[in-house]
């Protein structure tokens, strides 16, 4: 993402708008380097993002689904247990 190398090359985020209006190239420099910026592609904010960028977000999604959805049943089945060996007691909260 833009905000990623706005964020490692100094006085960049001055020039960053230019990016995002359509400029292809950039050039920054400050007392010791010169960075060179040309960006090939782009995606505007609030457009699909290229699979190779959103599939590790997916993937974390995903698994992190499977993992809410498996505590949740074994806690299910935890309480299950122990109210049919008698080692809890579920009492009704009072409307």
């Amino acid at each position: 993402p833009l905000t990623d190398i706005v964020g490692s090359v100094p006085d960049l985020a001055a020039k960053g708008a230019d990016l995002t209006k359509g400029r292809r190239t950039v050039e920054v420099t400050d007392e010791t380097f010169t960075y060179l910026l040309y960006v090939s592609e782009g995606v505007a904010k609030g457009e699909t993002a290229p699979f190779d960028y959103a599939k590790p977000m997916v993937v974390n999604v995903m698994l992190n689904a499977r993992k809410t959805a498996f505590i949740k049943q074994f806690e299910t089945d935890l309480k299950n247990k122990a109210a049919e060996d008698g080692r809890l007691t579920l009492y009704n909260k009072p409307t």
